[in-house]
């Protein structure tokens, strides 16, 4: 699958025309748009799935618009999406997202729980929907051994639920994005689903809010959330994280062996004119989210540098 979200609806019809014919996207509001330029351009016939958290009330333009739906996380939804096929008299495709990693910020359904069991007996009540299998997202980790025992976790989830529940269709496992899909297929996923590594990195964003420096007694702090494995390494925009925003950064290193923090580092100290030394990682050192500090440096300088590449850039008071 290539994850095509947040690229131009030209990058996914020239991706279409070159032979790919599975397509992600995660925000209803943003392949509606595109899904009417699809049709402009000769690719109307894509297969595009939503791979992002639902939320309920744009289930029933979700089930319009999406080939198949790989990330019903509650029994609520998937009856708000079988309401909603039903009405356009078609049988959706689903998966069911399942969350291994136990992080609290993702979506999913627990493995161990109540609502996976309700959801499974009542599944065949469901008549508009169709069960391919499970979905998943790994933990961002630069151990790859944590990616492998997520993946290897719902594929084991997978066997006991396809023997537990043999009416069901559970051929599917969607595992494995850009920076671990070597790892998920070894682990037997069925799909994949490639983004960066396909199709390079994302757009800048349009994003306005400011990105947060603080002074601190060590010196200037700030987040950076990374995406491993583009084409090249370079800013990419920003991430919006509550009233403020995150600085993007996409990294040409894989998230593995430490690989990714180093390049961010060798990267910064690129950017900032600061020797490698005076830049630390002082949090998230297996996250996606890093929180960045450079020694040496106050916020009003690191702003300012920052300033040339992205004018939301500013100091926050500490």
């Amino acid at each position: 699958m290539g994850v095509s979200k947040m690229h131009p609806t030209e990058t996914l019809a020239e991706a279409a025309h070159a032979g790919l014919t599975l397509f992600g996207e995660n925000r209803v509001q943003e392949f509606d748009a595109k899904w009417r330029h699809l049709h402009e351009l000769g690719v109307a016939g894509a297969e595009v799935h939503f791979i992002g958290h639902l939320q309920s009330n744009k289930s029933t333009r979700a089930a319009e618009i999406f080939s198949a739906i790989d990330s019903v996380d509650s029994f609520r939804l998937a009856e708000r999406l079988n309401d909603a096929a039903g009405k356009l008299g078609k049988r959706l495709p689903i998966l069911l997202e399942i969350k291994i990693s136990g992080e609290p910020a993702k979506s999913g359904i627990e493995p161990d729980s109540v609502e996976l069991r309700h959801l499974l007996e009542r599944m065949p009540t469901l008549e508009h929907l169709t069960m391919h299998g499970l979905m998943t997202i790994a933990p961002f980790d630069e151990n790859p051994e944590t990616a492998r025992a997520c993946f290897r976790r719902l594929r084991s989830l997978r066997d006991t639920l396809a023997r537990e529940y043999p009416g069901i269709d559970f051929h599917e496992l969607s595992m494995g994005m850009s920076g671990d899909f070597e790892i998920a297929i070894e682990e037997g996923s069925t799909l994949v689903r490639i983004g960066t590594a396909l199709f390079g990195e994302r757009a800048p964003s349009q994003v306005t809010m400011p990105i947060a420096i603080r002074d601190t007694r060590d010196g200037a702090r700030f987040t950076v959330r990374v995406a491993p494995r583009a084409s090249r390494t370079a800013i990419t925009g920003v991430f919006a994280n509550g009233p403020e925003a995150t600085l993007r950064i996409a990294l040409h290193a894989p998230p593995v062996e430490g690989r990714a923090n180093a390049a961010l580092v060798d990267f910064l100290s690129d950017v900032l004119g600061t020797p490698r030394s005076a830049i630390e990682i002082a949090g998230g050192q297996r996250a996606r989210t890093k929180t960045i500090l450079v020694r040496g440096r106050t916020a009003a300088e690191i702003s300012a540098l920052f300033e040339k590449i992205l004018p939301t850039t500013r100091k926050v008071q500490s």
